[in-house]
């Protein structure tokens, strides 16, 4: 179950990095729009902004954590061409 939820964050980390954008993305406009309202608005907004720039950072670590394990296959396939032949 932990090895499912690990690869599909590293697959799909792009789509949760510019999802995390978009939400902060409203959350910051809700918050500007709203400021002379009541407080429960411009509170939505401010959690809006935080739930977005959270998934912005997961997305952005499961980005930078797939392209490494990308690199490390691509440098073992060098280094050893017979194990490809082999698989």
């Amino acid at each position: 179950m932990k090895d499912k939820l690990i690869d599909f964050l590293l697959i799909h980390g792009f789509k949760i990095m510019l999802t995390g954008f978009s939400i902060s993305a409203v959350g910051i406009i809700i918050y500007i729009k709203m400021q002379h309202s009541p407080g429960s608005l411009r509170q939505l907004g401010g959690t809006l902004v935080a739930v977005g720039i959270g998934l912005y950072v997961i997305g952005r670590i499961c980005v930078v954590a797939n392209n490494s394990r990308e690199r490390k296959l691509r440098r073992q396939a060098a280094e050893n061409p017979a194990e490809k032949e082999i698989v």
